[in-house]
């Protein structure tokens, strides 16, 4: 009598649950109030008076919109990333729900004033007059992206004609507080260009960022 042979192959499944609490629009609400009742932001954003500020900022440039060589002048479609701490916008996810990050409207909190120098006309912080959303992450951690159409002056140099390659540097400084307290630090050190729209007349060749010690203020140039 035959007896069949019957080879069996056994897969063992681990099945893991992983159980979180979501938030709700409820703990969004009851965070918001929390991290703005009381708060001022007209001040300083530091926790003590010998602390300084580090601002690392992301300069994007989108697109060279114009260039007048005869007049010197440059405009640009580009955006600023700055990202810092707020030790007063700090909270702890468990008490919220999990949620570890915010959004809110840029004029509800205390945002950095930068200023392109050598703009025709009357001189206005980066985004002045429009209300940007921001990011709030739970360590205090902000971000914050202000940008715009920016005209500004480039020296030209046209001795080459037709064949002539144009620096142009836009300079970025911060007004009113000492550099030992509010302190620019480029990000990276060129421009983000992911975003960037080839302009018909002229090619954009390479960028760099970087963050200069002017003496009274600290200074971002970026260069095409």
């Amino acid at each position: 009598m035959c007896k069949d042979a019957f080879k069996f192959l056994c897969f063992m499944f681990i099945l893991c649950g992983f159980h979180y609490k979501a938030w709700q629009i409820t703990d969004a609400k009851k965070l918001r109030s929390h991290l703005l009742d009381g708060y001022v932001k007209d001040i300083f954003p530091i926790q003590n008076e010998t602390d300084s500020l580090n601002l690392h900022i992301y300069f994007h440039l989108f697109s060279i919109d114009s260039f007048n060589e005869v007049e010197g002048r440059i405009i640009v479609t580009a955006a600023l990333q700055i990202i810092w701490k707020d030790p007063s916008l700090s909270w702890d996810p468990d008490l919220y729900g999990g949620k570890d990050r915010l959004y809110i409207s840029s004029d509800q909190i205390w945002t950095p004033l930068l200023y392109l120098l050598y703009t025709p006309g009357e001189m206005k912080s980066v985004g002045e007059d429009i209300e940007y959303v921001v990011l709030i992450f739970h360590d205090g951690t902000v971000s914050y992206s202000p940008g715009g159409v920016m005209n500004t002056k480039c020296d030209t140099d046209v001795s080459r004609f037709p064949f002539d390659v144009q620096r142009c540097s836009l300079n970025f400084v911060t007004w009113g507080i000492a550099s030992d307290i509010l302190i620019l630090l480029n990000h990276f050190n060129s421009a983000g260009t992911e975003y960037y729209v080839d302009n018909p007349d002229w090619k954009l060749i390479n960028t760099e960022t970087y963050a200069n010690d002017g003496g009274d203020y600290w200074m971002l140039r970026e260069k095409e």
